[in-house]
């Protein structure tokens, strides 16, 4: 019994490491976003989350 907790704790408490966004993604960002998409219309596209899109853009304006 203990050793199911100890496994079910580690599992809810692990942190799983963020993908990286790549240069080709930046790329279609950035031309998406040129021909007036939304991010969320990106996103569907990409197959990302809209969070995602916002971040590449807001790299892309600074």
């Amino acid at each position: 019994m203990e050793q199911a907790r100890k496994l079910a704790y580690e599992r809810a408490h692990t942190r799983k490491p963020q993908p990286k966004r790549s240069p080709a993604m930046h790329d279609k960002v950035r031309t998406l976003l040129a021909q007036g998409l939304t991010q969320a219309e990106i996103a569907r596209r990409l197959g990302v989350s809209r969070q995602a899109v916002w971040k590449v853009a807001k790299r892309i304006d600074e």
